[in-house]
Formats: C-alpha cells, sequence, structure tokens
C-alpha cells in the first residue's frame, strides 16, 4: 500500500501531465493519465487516488480519478520492463478495464496502441498478467466501448490545446502533437479524450 493513498485538494495548476494539488497550504504534484488530466480544469476540487514511487532521490506521486484506474497502473507496474511512463502511457491510450481485456484476450494490437508500447512489450504484458487482470474486468470491457460524448462545442478550442498539451506531457514535441490533432477529422466536434485517442493512434503509425 503506497504511504499516500488518497489527495483531495484544489487544482491549482496544471502543465506537461501534471496536476498541481493545493491542499492546507501544501501544493503537491501529481503526475497523472490524460483521462484524468483532462476532466479537471484549474479551480476543481478534486479527489485523487494516488500511489507514491519512492526513488533513491526523489519522491514521485501519481494520482486517477478512480481506484481502478489506480489499482491497474499499480499491477503495469509489476511487469519487468514497464515503468511508470508505460503504464501511464497504456491508461491513456484506453480505459483500465478495456486495457485489462485486451491483455486477457492477448490483443496486441489494442496493447500497441499507446506509444512507446511495441509487441515485445505488448506480449510480455500479455505473459506476465493474463490470468491476474481478470477481476478488474467489467461487463462491457470485451469490446471497444464508445468514448464519452462531445462537450459543448464552446469549449472546442479549449479542447484541442489541452489535447496538445496533454500530447506533449507524453513527451511528443509541439510539432508532433500539433499535427497529429491537426489530423483528427472534425477535431472542433469530438471530445477531448476522442480527440487524444485518434491523436495518439496517428502517432503511433
Amino acid at each position: 500500500m503506497s504511504l499516500i493513498a488518497g489527495l483531495a485538494g484544489t487544482i491549482a495548476g496544471k502543465g506537461n501531465g501534471v496536476l498541481y494539488v493545493a491542499l492546507g497550504g501544501v501544493t503537491f504534484s501529481v503526475h497523472t493519465t490524460l483521462p484524468t488530466y483532462s476532466e479537471l480544469r484549474i479551480g476543481d476540487t478534486c479527489s485523487l487516488h494516488t500511489h507514491l514511487i519512492v526513488r533513491e532521490d526523489d519522491l514521485i506521486l501519481y494520482g486517477f480519478s478512480t481506484e481502478l484506474e489506480r489499482d491497474v497502473f499499480v499491477k503495469l507496474l509489476s511487469v519487468s520492463g514497464v515503468g511508470a511512463k508505460s503504464a501511464l502511457a497504456l491508461l491513456s491510450a484506453q480505459q483500465p478495464d478495456l486495457l485489462c481485456a485486451a491483455i486477457a484476450q492477448g490483443d496486441t494490437v489494442r496493447l500497441t496502441r499507446a506509444p512507446g508500447v511495441g509487441q515485445k512489450l505488448a506480449q510480455r504484458l500479455i505473459l506476465e498478467l493474463k490470468g491476474q487482470v481478470d477481476r478488474y474486468l467489467t461487463p462491457q470491457a470485451n469490446t471497444d466501448s464508445a468514448i464519452a460524448p462531445a462537450a459543448d462545442d464552446k469549449k472546442s478550442v479549449f479542447r484541442v490545446s489541452d489535447a496538445i498539451e496533454a500530447l506533449t506531457g507524453l513527451g511528443y514535441s509541439v510539432s508532433e502533437a500539433e499535427k497529429a490533432v491537426r489530423s483528427v477529422p472534425n477535431a472542433e466536434t469530438l471530445s477531448l479524450d476522442d480527440i487524444i485517442l485518434k491523436a495518439l493512434r496517428s502517432l503511433a503509425r
């Protein structure tokens, strides 16, 4: 169990995939997935499920909007060769239950949608986690469920800029992110998650 299992506070800032959560006069830097990052805006109150990674010279806090997302993140870290960056990329490309369904079904195609995840890593995920992720599956997890409906069109400009910011947070350059987002058909009418997923698939080609 992580030393800090949860964090409730106010979003004081955000950038490059990191949420800055203010709590009791202290601001925590919290690394997160694109879905969690995109759903929270500055000034929002939040309650995150967290996992603390302790390194020799640093403490890094990861936060997630759901307990399932956090638990799957921790499970991914148990696989040899999977670090926090790869785990976040996997959970940014697919919802946690769908990701686990891909592992359970041995679907390397769906796993390699995540940036930085190649065939060898996808096969290792399946080899080491198949049979261990069934408890994370939901009734809808065996199919690619639809992404959440698009938000109000008045926010389309913010969705596009947030998508670019989120992609740069995953390590892509600004030019790569902008090109990928521009390649998404009718991006201004889509939800932020949909823009990001389509852009990620474009970058993975």
